[in-house]
């Protein structure tokens, strides 16, 4: 079974950080479908709704993949747990980067 990835970064604009495009690159040279969540913790989004778009969107990797990782970084970790309790079901995998 194939496996995408959702990556959430942590606080900051959500603009990419060099270790999360340089990740993003070895999962697509490798095959591996990945999404960057692009999450804007400054902005005027709730955390409410990041968590509704950011389940929709691991869903939909799970969906058209048959799974789902979902990688957190920093306070991304902790969205990744809110994200994984949410869709609960099988074929779902979290690794959270020093998350709390």
């Amino acid at each position: 079974m194939k496996h995408g990835v959702l990556l959430i970064n942590g606080l900051n604009d959500g603009v990419g950080r060099w270790y999360e495009s340089r990740m993003l690159n070895q999962l697509k040279r490798r095959g591996v479908d990945s999404i960057h969540s692009h999450t804007n913790w400054e902005g005027n989004e709730s955390f409410e709704a990041i968590l509704v778009r950011l389940t929709e969107q691991a869903r939909k990797l799970k969906q058209d993949l048959g799974g789902v990782c979902i990688v957190g970084v920093s306070a991304g970790a902790s969205m990744a747990i809110n994200v994984m309790s949410e869709l609960n079901s099988e074929h779902v995998e979290v690794i959270t980067i020093a998350g709390r």
